[in-house]
């Protein structure tokens, strides 16, 4: 057991090393798959060192495969009660605020629901705008990072669902081939991939 433990502790990435692409672990940071390496949260698309010295990852989530879904089938302003609006950097707020909204209003919030749903290590959610910009930048390395444990890779085409919101019938999506954002309907399908946002410290 203590030749196990040693051997387990070597492979470990300490998190002031880790790079874009590698996998995040239940029990730490691994830079390529391992016999006994503990259950995947998911692959590391961004990384922010905090003034507190801690660390804010996004990850990709490699649990599900992407689904075809529609935002909501209505036309209803989620994100904008009193001072809550729609954020461009914060899906985690967005995906709470439409699927309160979808509840309280009675109607369907797929995209929002299926992120929501795949919470088997962690909570996931539709990503915002900014947090789909910030995949693109390093989509090789996260890429890279789900070909290694066999998880679907981000399409390079198409567009994808963000939590943000532009109107009552629309929301902002994101075309990985162009790079770019575009205002789609809410009840048209785009594809759906959940992230996660983890405090870290050493």
């Amino acid at each position: 057991m203590k030749l196990l433990s040693f051997w387990y502790r070597r492979r470990r990435i300490p998190l002031k090393e880790a790079r874009l692409g590698d996998i995040y672990t239940a029990e730490g940071i691994w830079r390529k798959p391992e016999m006994f390496m503990p259950k995947v949260v998911g692959i590391i698309a961004d990384i922010k060192r905090r003034d507190a010295g801690d660390y804010c990852l996004l990850l990709v989530s490699p649990e599900e495969p992407e689904k075809l879904l529609q935002w909501s089938d209505k036309a209803s302003r989620s994100c904008e009660n009193g001072n809550d609006k729609s954020s461009l950097f914060e899906g985690k707020s967005n995906t709470s605020l439409i699927l309160f909204d979808g509840i309280a209003k009675g109607y369907n919030t797929p995209a929002a629901d299926f992120c929501h749903s795949c919470r088997e290590i962690a909570i996931q959610y539709l990503p915002a705008l900014g947090e789909l910009e910030k995949i693109n930048r390093n989509l090789n390395a996260v890429n890279n990072g789900l070909r290694k444990i066999n998880a679907p890779e981000i399409a390079k085409c198409g567009f994808y669902a963000s939590s943000s919101e532009k109107n009552d019938a629309s929301f902002w999506a994101f075309d990985f081939a162009e790079g770019k954002s575009k205002a789609m309907p809410k009840f048209e399908y785009f594809r759906v991939r959940p992230v996660i946002t983890v405090l870290a410290s050493e």
